[in-house]
This record gives C-alpha cells, structure tokens and sequence, in this order.
C-alpha cells in the first residue's frame, strides 16, 4: 500500500489546488483540506490532503481503475487483488480507498474495506461528491474499527 500512497499522495502540489476543499469527519474530529483528482498510467487517484510545512498532515485516497467517472453512486471496496479479480470478472467497477495520518499526536494508516463514493458532478477540470467508507486504522499497533465520511470538490491536475 505504500507505492499506492507515494503516487497519490503530494505535498508539493498543495499550492495547485486552489478552490478545491475536502471534508473527512471522523469519530473524533474532522480533517479539512483540499481535493485533486489526477489520471496516470497507473490509474485515476482522488486525493483529498492537507500538509503543513513540516508535512505532518493527512492524505485519503481514491483509487480508480475503470473508464470515464460519470455522476453516480460507486461501490467502495479493499484493495487487494482478489477484488480486483472479481470486478474484472463481473464487469463492475469498485474504487479502492486508502489513507494516512502523520503528525506529532497521531501516525495512523486506513485500511478501507467498504462503502459508497457519490459522484455529484463531472465538469470539465472539477469533480465534486461525497463518500462514507468504513474500514480500519493501525494506530501506534493498535487496530480501530472506523467510519469516515466526507465531500470533495475537485480540482483535476496532475500527478
């Protein structure tokens, strides 16, 4: 999961994301910050982020392994080859979410195992929705059962 999050993930592409902003409520707080969605080779990635200048910040990526997004409701699944397996051999499509959070009072990493991205609009250069995924964090080795949700309004740029 790790290479997943070094191609999605970017702090130094916080200065291209301007009139973008993402919302992720959690149990505990809520993380607000800004939304890129990018096209590569390796995918389409969502990523809703906020670094500061020591880069402690958070990073909640949507991966997309399909065709065109289109307004809709998406199926969120874990990413492991199994289920990929099974998208391709039914015709469906599911985003794959992963996440992170590093700062001084939280280092913790998400593993997405379900729910629902809600694509409201593709415009040209712009992509807004909502989301809630349930899923768990490791946390300084402690497993938590979580729900986060949010909204997005997306920026396209790149990589």
């Amino acid at each position: 999961m790790g290479l997943e999050l070094a191609v999605a993930c970017n702090p130094r592409r916080q200065g291209l994301t301007e009139g973008s902003q993402s919302t992720i409520r959690r149990e505990s707080d809520a993380l607000a910050g800004t939304a890129i969605l990018n096209r590569s080779a390796e995918g389409t990635f969502l990523s809703l982020e906020e670094y500061d200048e020591a880069l402690e910040g958070h990073c909640l990526v949507f991966g997309w392994f399909g065709g065109d997004l289109a307004p809709g409701s998406y199926r969120i699944s874990r990413l492991a080859y199994r289920t990929m397996e099974e998208d391709l051999a039914s015709g469906s499509r599911s985003f794959f979410s992963w996440g992170a959070v590093r700062a001084r009072e939280e280092n913790s990493m998400l593993v997405a195992e379900s729910g629902t991205l809600e694509i409201m609009t593709v415009e040209q250069g712009r992509i807004t929705g909502s989301f809630e995924l349930t899923g768990f964090v490791i946390d300084d080795g402690a497993r938590t059962d979580v729900v986060w949700a949010g909204s997005f309004s997306a920026v396209e740029g790149e990589g």
